[in-house]
């Protein structure tokens, strides 16, 4: 088991990623805006299936959060902020899963590694442990390019 901390950039909230690499992952944020209080703010609760080595990609311009692969069958979950309406029930939306795309393979320990973003949050760079290097568009889940490195 395996927890990771990201700070979001220009936000109050940490986000934690917590892992069992075979078998679940979960992700909770906490609100950090107050001195010595820690407020959690969403959970998303177990995520089953082989899920990786863990990643947050947060991309600003569009306040969205790419984290939580599973193999073979989701590449990332993607999830929407509203700051309009802070720490509301509507604050913080899982958007949707992203598919797993053909051109990285099914192989059943194979999963997404790593993500980023552009600075528009329109396409996303994923890379698998088999090295195949992906490019999406965010909106409409679309395949762009690929690379096998």
């Amino acid at each position: 088991n395996c927890t990771h901390l990201k700070e979001i950039p220009q936000t109050e909230l940490v986000c934690s990623y917590q892992h069992d690499y075979l078998t679940s992952a979960g992700l909770t944020l906490f609100d950090v805006s107050k001195k010595n209080q820690v407020r959690e703010v969403f959970s998303m609760g177990q995520i089953e299936g082989r899920t990786g080595l863990g990643f947050a990609a947060y991309n600003r311009n569009r306040n969205i959060l790419g984290i939580i692969p599973v193999a073979g069958s989701v590449s990332y979950h993607l999830l929407t902020f509203d700051f309009s309406v802070p720490y509301s029930r509507d604050f913080i939306k899982v958007t949707r899963k992203v598919k797993w795309f053909s051109q990285n393979s099914d192989q059943a320990d194979n999963t997404i590694t790593d993500l980023d973003f552009d600075l528009e949050g329109k396409r996303a760079a994923s890379i698998d442990r088999d090295g195949v290097c992906l490019i999406s568009d965010t909106d409409t889940d679309s395949y762009i390019s690929h690379l096998q490195l």
